[in-house]
């Protein structure tokens, strides 16, 4: 339901800033930082009447699809704004914080989360265009959905190992989809490891 996706969908942008930004600059939250969350505020109460109403009430709205009836201010373009509070934050994350960066492997770390939210960013605008033009219906949300997942699951991974980057662990091990690795062994050992390995097989 849109009226209830509009709140996380405009707050990603934001936290994803403040949360590196408190990373890189180990600044914590203040009263201006307010200003980030202009965008959930507005929609939290634009749609007040519908968050306010009973649970049977929620459930009559969204069965007959008559959401717009509890929305103060009709604004067509919702959704556009939240696209581009997405790209602003993008964009700011590359622009502001990573160029502080020192170490190319944080860097590096930064580049793997912002470029993960910019894929999200990608497949959420991609719906509502498809949407816009009858080629889905905007009922089959699960393509949000999917992308919104992938999202979390992504962010959360590297928030998860980003102490062990900011420590010093190479960005490459860390990647779940790092397929091959260097063994960290030399080309001597590699060699013997090598001409046993062939030994065995032709047993």
């Amino acid at each position: 339901v849109i009226a209830t996706n509009v709140i996380p969908w405009s707050l990603y942008g934001s936290v994803l800033y403040l949360y590196i930004r408190r990373l890189v600059k180990k600044s914590n939250f203040k009263p201006r930082d307010i200003l980030h969350l202009i965008l959930p505020i507005y929609f939290i109460i634009n749609h007040s009447t519908f968050y306010f109403l009973s649970t049977e009430e929620k459930w009559q709205v969204i069965k007959f699809e008559n959401i717009d009836d509890h929305v103060l201010l009709k604004n067509p373009y919702d959704i556009h704004f939240i696209i581009a509070s997405m790209v602003f934050y993008f964009l700011l994350i590359l622009m502001t914080l990573r160029k502080e960066i020192s170490s190319i492997n944080n860097r590096r770390w930064v580049n793997w989360v912002a470029y993960s939210f910019i894929g999200y960013v990608v497949s959420f605008t991609s719906y509502f265009i498809l949407v816009h033009f009858g080629i889905i219906d905007i009922k089959f949300d699960y393509f949000i959905g999917f992308a919104m997942i992938f999202f979390i699951a992504s962010v959360t991974y590297f928030g998860f190992m980003q102490p062990n980057v900011f420590e010093g662990m190479p960005i490459e091990k860390i990647i779940p989809f790092n397929k091959y690795q260097k063994t960290g062994l030399d080309i001597k050992h590699s060699q013997i490891l090598k001409d046993k390995l062939l030994k065995v097989m032709e047993l």
